[in-house]
């Protein structure tokens, strides 16, 4: 008489642990053959970003519409081999990504690309991702002049360096606001076919839910906050916001010039209303 009791039981214990989305696959090191990653000739394609910027979004996005495999240097001291450093088609075969392509190394400041090789500022190709730096100081909740920042900086001061015709800065902002313009931009630069992006464009919630599975099995949080491009600098009072502004322009003024201040001063996004 508890048979069907207990049949119930353990079908809701399944139905409540079983995970979300059943499409992830832990790779195996051995059957990737990562080494053919690093002997493709030619110049090198980098996506430099400081830490929780949207790189592991960027490169799902990447590899989802044109195929181009994505990874980290695994190889490199202290680093450790796990799903999230590793082409990201290998834990999702629903991905495109073609193996025989030239892939996009992921480096979060410029001393890691050394790691691989010797950078070429001339003919390598640099995507720069780019957030707003008060998110970073709400989510760390430190000064900007803390050593913890100077990778954002030393990596914008490598762009600005970069040959112009073979880079492109992609806002994080940009990504999740308006993702297609930015993925049509983005692929039309690597010279990619845009033919996946709509397809990707109609899905791109069961994508993003996807995506947050590496990060779960890893047990990290994935920092997620939807559309809310400002949920940290929310954290930070108007006088402190403004405060860092002040410290940036002072510490980086040609940097502030050229690409900050028009894009995160608290006048141009006050003057947009992003804060209500």
């Amino acid at each position: 008489m508890y048979l069907p009791i207990i049949a119930t039981f353990l079908m809701t214990c399944l139905t409540i642990t079983a995970p979300l989305h059943a499409t992830f696959v832990k790779p195996n090191l051995e059957s990737m053959n990562i080494k053919r990653f690093y002997e493709y000739p030619g110049p090198k394609t980098w996506l430099l970003s400081f830490p929780t910027s949207g790189n592991t979004w960027t490169r799902y996005s990447i590899e989802a519409t044109s195929g181009i495999p994505t990874l980290s240097n695994i190889f490199a001291p202290g680093e450790k081999f796990l799903p999230i450093n590793c082409p990201l088609g290998f834990s999702f075969p629903s991905l495109r990504t073609d193996v025989t392509k030239r892939p996009i190394w992921k480096v979060h400041r410029p001393g890691e690309m050394l790691t691989v090789c010797q950078y070429d500022t001339q003919h390598d190709t640099l995507i720069l991702l780019l957030r707003n730096y008060k998110e970073e100081v709400g989510r760390y909740n430190n000064p900007i002049s803390h050593k913890v920042f100077q990778p954002y900086f030393a990596n914008l001061a490598l762009f600005d360096t970069w040959n112009p015709d073979k880079k492109i800065m992609i806002l994080y902002e940009d990504l999740i606001t308006n993702p297609k313009e930015t993925l049509t931009r983005l692929l039309e630069f690597l010279g990619e076919s845009t033919e996946f992006v709509d397809e990707f464009i109609e899905n791109i919630e069961q994508h993003r839910k996807e995506c947050l599975q590496i990060y779960q099995i890893q047990g990290n949080n994935p920092y997620s906050r939807g559309s809310d491009i400002l949920f940290h600098s929310k954290k930070l009072t108007p006088q402190r916001r403004k405060l860092v502004d002040k410290e940036v322009s002072a510490s980086y003024p040609n940097l502030w010039k050229k690409y900050l201040k028009d894009l995160y001063s608290e006048e141009v996004i006050e003057s947009k209303g992003l804060y209500s």
